[in-house]
Protein backbone atom coordinates (compact mmCIF):
# COMPACT_ATOMS: atom_id res chain seq x y z
CA UNK A 1 0.00 0.00 0.00
CA UNK A 2 1.10 3.55 -1.10
CA UNK A 3 -0.38 6.59 -1.04
CA UNK A 4 1.01 9.37 -3.72
CA UNK A 5 2.97 11.39 -1.01
CA UNK A 6 4.77 8.22 0.00
CA UNK A 7 6.52 7.38 -3.07
CA UNK A 8 8.49 10.58 -2.70
CA UNK A 9 9.41 10.01 0.92
CA UNK A 10 10.13 6.47 -0.35
CA UNK A 11 12.23 7.68 -2.86
CA UNK A 12 14.22 10.10 -0.12
CA UNK A 13 14.93 7.24 2.18
CA UNK A 14 16.27 4.76 -0.42
CA UNK A 15 18.71 8.19 -1.85
CA UNK A 16 19.23 10.22 1.11
CA UNK A 17 19.72 8.02 3.71
CA UNK A 18 19.98 4.64 1.81
CA UNK A 19 17.56 2.97 3.05
CA UNK A 20 15.34 0.23 1.66
CA UNK A 21 11.60 0.86 3.43
CA UNK A 22 9.58 -2.41 4.23
CA UNK A 23 6.62 -0.52 5.86
CA UNK A 24 6.87 3.31 6.45
CA UNK A 25 4.13 4.89 9.18
CA UNK A 26 3.44 8.02 10.36
CA UNK A 27 3.31 8.06 13.94
CA UNK A 28 3.75 10.43 16.94
CA UNK A 29 1.21 13.21 16.77
CA UNK A 30 -0.60 12.70 13.32
CA UNK A 31 -0.99 9.15 14.52
CA UNK A 32 -2.19 9.61 17.92
CA UNK A 33 -4.72 12.47 16.95
CA UNK A 34 -3.13 14.98 19.32
CA UNK A 35 -1.51 17.13 16.07
CA UNK A 36 -1.88 20.67 16.05
CA UNK A 37 -0.92 23.41 13.28
CA UNK A 38 2.38 23.20 14.41
CA UNK A 39 3.53 19.83 14.70
CA UNK A 40 5.77 18.20 12.69
CA UNK A 41 5.49 14.71 11.09
CA UNK A 42 7.11 11.86 12.66
CA UNK A 43 8.29 8.70 10.45
CA UNK A 44 8.89 5.36 11.73
CA UNK A 45 10.43 2.85 9.31
CA UNK A 46 11.05 -0.47 9.22
CA UNK A 47 14.03 -1.60 6.62
CA UNK A 48 17.22 -2.76 5.32
CA UNK A 49 20.20 -0.43 6.11
CA UNK A 50 21.76 -0.20 2.53
CA UNK A 51 24.61 2.14 3.49
CA UNK A 52 26.77 -1.18 3.77
CA UNK A 53 30.44 -1.49 2.70
CA UNK A 54 34.02 -2.69 4.63
CA UNK A 55 34.03 0.54 6.60
CA UNK A 56 30.90 0.35 8.23
CA UNK A 57 28.18 -1.96 9.88
CA UNK A 58 24.52 -1.83 8.89
CA UNK A 59 22.60 0.43 11.41
CA UNK A 60 20.01 -1.30 13.55
CA UNK A 61 18.60 2.23 14.42
CA UNK A 62 18.80 5.88 12.57
CA UNK A 63 17.62 9.26 13.25
CA UNK A 64 17.56 12.22 10.91
CA UNK A 65 15.42 15.56 10.46
CA UNK A 66 14.83 16.19 6.32
CA UNK A 67 12.22 17.65 4.42
CA UNK A 68 11.28 15.81 1.35
CA UNK A 69 8.92 16.93 -1.55
CA UNK A 70 5.29 16.10 -2.41
CA UNK A 71 4.24 15.65 -5.27
CA UNK A 72 2.20 19.00 -5.34
CA UNK A 73 6.07 20.48 -4.89
CA UNK A 74 5.74 21.29 -0.93
CA UNK A 75 8.61 20.39 0.79
CA UNK A 76 7.31 18.54 4.30
CA UNK A 77 9.48 18.47 7.16
CA UNK A 78 10.33 15.21 8.39
CA UNK A 79 11.32 13.91 11.98
CA UNK A 80 12.26 10.02 10.69
CA UNK A 81 13.51 6.72 13.34
CA UNK A 82 14.61 3.94 10.93
CA UNK A 83 14.75 0.43 12.58
CA UNK A 84 16.35 -2.45 11.29
CA UNK A 85 14.43 -5.45 10.24
CA UNK A 86 16.36 -7.44 13.17
CA UNK A 87 15.93 -4.62 15.75
CA UNK A 88 12.07 -4.22 15.06
CA UNK A 89 12.02 -7.85 15.55
CA UNK A 90 13.89 -7.68 18.41
CA UNK A 91 11.89 -4.65 20.03
CA UNK A 92 8.05 -6.66 19.31
CA UNK A 93 9.28 -9.41 21.60
CA UNK A 94 9.66 -6.44 24.19
CA UNK A 95 6.47 -4.77 24.11
CA UNK A 96 8.20 -1.71 22.85
CA UNK A 97 5.78 1.24 22.19
CA UNK A 98 7.52 2.66 19.33
CA UNK A 99 6.77 -0.43 17.39
CA UNK A 100 3.52 -1.30 18.54
CA UNK A 101 2.35 2.26 17.05
CA UNK A 102 3.57 0.65 13.66
CA UNK A 103 3.02 -2.92 14.10
CA UNK A 104 0.66 -4.01 16.82
CA UNK A 105 -2.18 -0.91 16.82
CA UNK A 106 -3.76 -0.93 13.71
CA UNK A 107 -1.95 1.95 12.73
CA UNK A 108 -4.27 3.66 10.44
CA UNK A 109 -1.45 6.18 8.70
CA UNK A 110 0.63 3.64 7.37
CA UNK A 111 2.45 4.85 3.96
CA UNK A 112 3.88 2.44 2.99
CA UNK A 113 3.58 -1.11 3.36
CA UNK A 114 4.45 -4.96 2.29
CA UNK A 115 1.42 -6.76 3.34
CA UNK A 116 3.13 -10.39 3.78
CA UNK A 117 5.97 -8.94 5.85
CA UNK A 118 3.65 -6.80 7.89
CA UNK A 119 1.61 -9.51 9.00
CA UNK A 120 4.42 -11.59 10.30
CA UNK A 121 5.80 -8.25 12.40
CA UNK A 122 1.78 -7.93 13.38
CA UNK A 123 2.04 -11.34 14.27
CA UNK A 124 5.22 -11.53 16.55
CA UNK A 125 4.23 -7.86 18.09
CA UNK A 126 0.63 -9.76 19.32
CA UNK A 127 2.50 -12.97 20.35
CA UNK A 128 4.92 -11.36 23.01
CA UNK A 129 2.11 -8.38 23.87
CA UNK A 130 2.87 -7.91 28.03
CA UNK A 131 0.49 -4.82 29.50
CA UNK A 132 3.08 -4.89 32.48
CA UNK A 133 6.00 -4.31 30.74
CA UNK A 134 4.39 -1.62 28.05
CA UNK A 135 3.46 0.22 31.25
CA UNK A 136 6.40 0.51 33.36
CA UNK A 137 7.78 2.28 29.72
CA UNK A 138 5.14 4.60 30.09
CA UNK A 139 5.86 5.34 33.56
CA UNK A 140 9.42 6.11 33.07
CA UNK A 141 8.44 8.46 29.84
CA UNK A 142 6.04 10.39 31.91
CA UNK A 143 8.89 10.48 34.67
CA UNK A 144 10.94 12.30 32.29
CA UNK A 145 8.13 14.22 30.81
CA UNK A 146 6.93 15.22 34.15
CA UNK A 147 10.92 17.11 34.68
CA UNK A 148 10.57 18.75 31.14
CA UNK A 149 6.86 19.80 31.89
CA UNK A 150 7.75 21.87 34.63
CA UNK A 151 10.73 23.55 33.68
CA UNK A 152 9.69 24.66 30.24
CA UNK A 153 7.30 27.70 29.25
CA UNK A 154 4.91 28.35 25.95
CA UNK A 155 5.00 26.30 23.56
CA UNK A 156 7.40 23.59 24.52
CA UNK A 157 5.12 23.30 28.07
CA UNK A 158 1.90 23.14 25.64
CA UNK A 159 3.78 20.38 23.97
CA UNK A 160 4.92 18.52 26.59
CA UNK A 161 1.14 18.61 28.40
CA UNK A 162 -0.17 16.89 25.01
CA UNK A 163 3.00 14.08 24.94
CA UNK A 164 2.15 13.90 28.98
CA UNK A 165 -1.44 13.12 27.93
CA UNK A 166 -0.37 10.40 25.15
CA UNK A 167 1.53 8.40 28.14
CA UNK A 168 -1.16 8.46 30.39
CA UNK A 169 -4.14 7.62 27.87
CA UNK A 170 -1.89 4.90 26.79
CA UNK A 171 -1.27 3.42 30.49
CA UNK A 172 -4.68 4.13 31.68
CA UNK A 173 -5.70 1.36 29.24
CA UNK A 174 -2.74 -1.27 29.94
CA UNK A 175 -3.89 -1.37 33.51
CA UNK A 176 -6.65 -3.40 32.27
CA UNK A 177 -4.42 -5.66 30.52
CA UNK A 178 -6.06 -4.47 27.24
CA UNK A 179 -4.11 -3.85 24.03
CA UNK A 180 -4.21 0.06 23.69
CA UNK A 181 -5.78 1.74 21.30
CA UNK A 182 -3.59 4.83 20.31
CA UNK A 183 -5.62 7.18 18.65
CA UNK A 184 -7.70 9.35 21.04
CA UNK A 185 -10.55 9.91 19.01
CA UNK A 186 -11.06 6.31 17.70
CA UNK A 187 -10.67 5.45 21.66
CA UNK A 188 -13.77 7.92 22.19
CA UNK A 189 -15.50 6.82 19.67
CA UNK A 190 -15.46 3.20 21.10
CA UNK A 191 -17.26 1.64 24.35
CA UNK A 192 -16.62 3.33 27.38
CA UNK A 193 -14.11 1.19 29.93
CA UNK A 194 -13.69 2.23 33.94
CA UNK A 195 -10.99 4.99 32.67
CA UNK A 196 -13.08 6.47 29.93
CA UNK A 197 -14.22 9.41 32.01
CA UNK A 198 -10.63 10.08 33.29
CA UNK A 199 -8.88 9.66 30.00
CA UNK A 200 -11.47 12.43 28.81
CA UNK A 201 -10.67 15.17 31.58
CA UNK A 202 -6.91 14.57 30.94
CA UNK A 203 -7.72 14.93 27.28
CA UNK A 204 -9.52 18.47 28.54
CA UNK A 205 -6.41 19.39 30.17
CA UNK A 206 -4.29 18.80 27.30
CA UNK A 207 -6.16 20.87 25.29
CA UNK A 208 -8.50 23.09 27.01
CA UNK A 209 -6.43 24.06 29.42
CA UNK A 210 -8.62 22.11 32.03
CA UNK A 211 -6.69 23.01 36.12
CA UNK A 212 -3.64 21.07 37.08
CA UNK A 213 -5.04 18.32 40.04
CA UNK A 214 -6.30 15.75 37.36
CA UNK A 215 -2.74 15.76 35.72
CA UNK A 216 -1.42 15.96 39.07
CA UNK A 217 -3.43 13.35 41.00
CA UNK A 218 -3.80 10.63 38.02
CA UNK A 219 0.58 10.75 37.89
CA UNK A 220 0.73 10.33 41.51
CA UNK A 221 -1.49 7.52 40.84
CA UNK A 222 0.51 5.59 38.18
CA UNK A 223 3.94 6.70 39.80
CA UNK A 224 2.39 5.07 43.09
CA UNK A 225 1.60 1.96 40.47
CA UNK A 226 5.25 2.09 38.96
CA UNK A 227 6.03 -1.70 39.81
CA UNK A 228 2.87 -2.34 38.12
CA UNK A 229 1.76 -5.52 40.36
CA UNK A 230 -1.39 -4.83 39.49
CA UNK A 231 -1.25 -4.83 35.43
CA UNK A 232 -2.01 -8.06 34.53
CA UNK A 233 1.19 -10.34 32.65
CA UNK A 234 1.11 -12.13 30.10
CA UNK A 235 0.16 -15.83 32.00
CA UNK A 236 2.03 -17.89 28.64
CA UNK A 237 5.24 -16.61 28.74
CA UNK A 238 7.65 -18.55 27.54
CA UNK A 239 10.85 -19.79 29.69
CA UNK A 240 13.98 -17.61 29.35
CA UNK A 241 15.68 -20.12 26.88
CA UNK A 242 12.74 -20.63 24.33
CA UNK A 243 11.34 -16.92 24.77
CA UNK A 244 12.41 -16.29 21.03
CA UNK A 245 11.32 -19.47 18.90
CA UNK A 246 8.18 -17.91 17.52
CA UNK A 247 10.26 -14.55 16.42
CA UNK A 248 12.75 -16.79 15.09
CA UNK A 249 10.38 -18.38 12.32
CA UNK A 250 8.48 -15.24 11.63
CA UNK A 251 12.30 -14.25 11.23
CA UNK A 252 12.94 -17.00 8.49
CA UNK A 253 9.60 -16.55 7.21
CA UNK A 254 9.79 -12.46 6.18
CA UNK A 255 13.05 -13.61 4.83
CA UNK A 256 11.74 -16.51 2.71
CA UNK A 257 9.64 -13.77 1.79
CA UNK A 258 12.17 -11.18 0.91
CA UNK A 259 14.06 -14.26 -1.03
CA UNK A 260 16.95 -14.21 0.50
CA UNK A 261 16.92 -16.99 2.83
CA UNK A 262 20.19 -19.15 2.76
Amino acid sequence: MMTCNSVTLASTLKHRLEITPLVIAETGSHAWGTHTDLSDHDFTVIGIDKNLDLTTYPRATHKEKFSYMDLAGNNIPADVQFFSLEKALRLCTQSNLPIYEVVGGGCDNLKLRHHKIYACLQEVCHHYFDAREMFRSCVGSLHTLEGQYNTSQGEEKAKRKRQIFRYVFTALQLELGNMPKLNIHAYMEGPADPHTRLIRRMYDWAFADEPEPTYQTTLRGLFTHHKSESVPQRANKEKQHKKFDFANAKFREIHELMGTAE
